[in-house]
């Protein structure tokens, strides 16, 4: 698909406060005091007002250290005079350690090792230009003692010799825009049940399964909903994933053995329902995540600010821990993420057996066996225990009457051969033509017309597209597949709106998408996908707006909660509140080694280690990822 890529040069610039004092300046670098606004008006206003388009960096290669611009035009206007120019401020993680206080230059104009400063001769020298107007210029060398440790380089902005604007870098993490999921619609005979319907648009079904204090065995109970939806349904489990937790009380050690005792419990009692070996996947934590929230309208609210090991001491009083049994009581649980499909009810020993059965099922037109002897074959050729062929083998009649099963062919044969998507195009319009009438034909068809789009072909015709969305949203078809056909065609065109460079209309766009998505309820995913979209575009409101309202959910997805995070992490206001602690927590609990990557240097993945500045970013981060 065609996709979309933001590359961002992201900074964070500060004004430089007129207070610093002239007496510890660096080399021959000023303070503008009191006359900050006239000695630094020029400087100021060319770097607060560029286009977004203009980006620049510092990037280390070896021991070399390089500036960069993508428009070499904007930065020798901005050194117009001989005294403009710049000084890269060298700092390192090893500031930022454990069990230590920050410690930073004494100087108040930097906060690491400051190279000497380069002013305009110097820097046109020795700058490098590339036909598109990238500039590159060395800008210094890295210090021996700073050499093998993680650093980052901040930038020092010179106007007539004058520190004017003081800027340091992080990563947002880019995005590609990409679709909301449609799939394909199979078995056109109409289904009923809750679990199918749940099934064919959320293809995954969860359940949470409590337990007692202490306790690693489950009440069958609570399991037993599990075992009657398989069953009455026929579904098999194909992947299982498992997040246990306990309350927060007592030792780390006994806890990390009672949440993995409580999933292997589980697993056991679901495994044992399975006809062959489940695909397993386990997560465990203690829950601090439900616990920062339930605590927030009772007398513990104070514990907040507390860190993790303070409450721990806490709750070893019995009257304290009794007072909060309550609340800890709902923390001990399981949830259970199942991706489920239906069981096969035909098995054969051989293509031939699986080819005269399906002969037998159309003769007698009986279309439910021939829709699932075809199910049975797919589940056979999924398993690679018979190829691909066998489904062009299953011959079915090209009559309306058989409509279902034609459809299931397609999107069988489309699953195996996605790459021959024009193929399927025009057989599903052959299709159309035979029922008219059948919406999940329809959507099938336009679910696929909107894939071809989103490459870039010009030949489909919009207008034809928009006909169709708009029938199937006067047909009995569930609104949020329609709705997820109108975001879908709206993501291609406001793509197609910015490559013609027609920003408003590309604007207007965004707007209705986003207008349609807040007006109907879509899946967690689908909310990932819509922020991925609008952080390609630099709407990074929109895409908190649309990540929000899951983000403190202890099942909030690892990679939904990661991408929030990369998005608000610098927002002071947001990171100093209990419920972002919450967040984080939560993320570090899903991937802790993820997590600690965020505070890498913004050189190698990570956001930025300069966010340890931050206290209650830096204890979140010594709690989790200090050895």
């Amino acid at each position: 698909m065609k996709t979309r890529t933001l590359a961002i040069i992201s900074f964070l610039g500060l004004i430089v406060s007129p207070l610093f004092a002239q007496r510890d300046a660096p080399y021959d670098i000023k303070s503008a005091g009191d006359n900050y606004s006239k000695k630094c008006t020029e400087c100021n206003e060319m770097i607060t007002s560029k286009a977004v388009e203009i980006e620049f960096g510092v990037r280390a290669e070896g021991n070399d250290i390089y500036f960069l611009c993508n428009d070499a035009q904007w930065f020798i206007d901005l050194i117009g005079s001989n005294g403009d120019g710049i000084a890269i401020d060298i700092i390192s993680k090893n500031q930022f350690r454990c069990n230590s206080k920050n410690h930073f230059s004494k100087s108040s104009m930097s906060r690491g090792y400051l190279l000497p400063p380069l002013y305009k001769k110097k820097l046109l020298e020795q700058a490098l230009y590339t036909e598109d107007g990238f500039l590159t210029i060395k800008v210094g060398t890295i210090p021996s003692s700073y050499r093998n440790q993680d650093l980052e380089f901040n930038i020092l902005f010179l106007q007539d010799h004058f520190l004017c604007y003081y800027q340091w870098f992080f990563n947002i993490e880019g995005a590609k825009w990409e679709l909301l999921d449609m799939g394909l619609f199979v078995d056109t005979l109409q289904n009923n049940n809750l679990i199918d319907k749940a099934i064919s648009l959320n293809k995954q079904f969860k359940f949470e399964i409590p337990f007692e204090k202490s306790k690693s065995v489950y009440n069958p109970a609570d399991i037993r909903p599990i075992y009657d939806s398989l069953q009455l349904y026929d579904y098999d489990i194909k992947q299982l994933n498992i997040e246990a937790y306990t309350s927060i009380e007592g030792s780390r050690e006994v806890n990390e053995e009672l949440q993995q005792k409580r999933a292997s419990s589980i697993a056991s009692a679901l495994a044992e329902l399975q006809e062959h070996d489940l695909n397993i996947k386990i997560k465990t934590a203690e829950n601090w995540v439900d616990f920062f929230t339930d605590i927030k309208d009772t007398p513990f609210r104070s514990w907040e600010s507390m860190n993790k090991s303070s409450i721990k001491a806490q709750l070893e009083n019995d009257k304290v821990l009794d007072k909060l049994e309550p609340i800890l009581s709902k923390h001990r649980k399981a949830i259970l993420y199942m991706t489920l499909e239906k069981k096969a009810t035909y098995q054969f020993e051989s293509e031939q057996e699986a080819i005269s059965l399906f002969d037998e099922a159309v003769e007698q037109e009986n279309v439910e066996a021939a829709l699932a002897i075809q199910k049975a074959a797919f589940y056979y050729i999924q398993s690679n225990k018979m190829p691909d062929s066998l489904i062009d083998r299953l011959e079915v009649p090209q009559a309306r009457f058989f409509g279902p099963v034609i459809n299931n062919k397609l999107v069988y044969k489309h699953t195996f051969d996605p790459q021959n998507i024009y193929s399927a195009l025009e057989e599903f319009e052959k299709l159309y033509q035979l029922m008219p009438e059948n919406a999940r034909v329809l959507y099938n068809l336009v679910a696929l017309q909107l894939e071809i789009l989103a490459y870039g072909d010009s030949t489909l015709d919009e207008k034809q597209i928009l006909y169709r969305i708009k029938k199937l949203s006067e047909s009995p078809l569930d609104n949020s597949l329609v709705n997820r056909l109108q975001i879908n065609y709206g993501i291609i065109k406001s793509d197609k709106l910015n490559n013609e460079r027609r920003y408003k209309e590309k604007n207007d766009m965004l707007r209705t998408i986003y207008d349609i998505y807040s007006s109907h309820e879509l899946s967690e995913s689908d909310a990932l996908s819509m922020a991925k979209y609008f952080v390609s575009f630099q709407q990074y409101g929109l895409a908190v707006s649309v990540l929000k309202p899951y983000i403190h959910q202890l099942d909030a997805s690892e990679d939904l909660l990661f991408f929030y995070i990369n998005l608000t992490i610098i927002d002071p206001k947001l990171i100093n509140s209990p419920s972002y602690r919450s967040l984080l927590i939560n993320a570090s609990n899903k991937n802790p080694e993820r997590f600690c990557q965020l505070f890498n240097s913004s050189l190698d993945g990570g956001i930025t280690f300069q966010l340890l500045d931050n206290a209650k970013l830096k204890n979140q981060y010594c709690e989790s990822c200090s050895e």
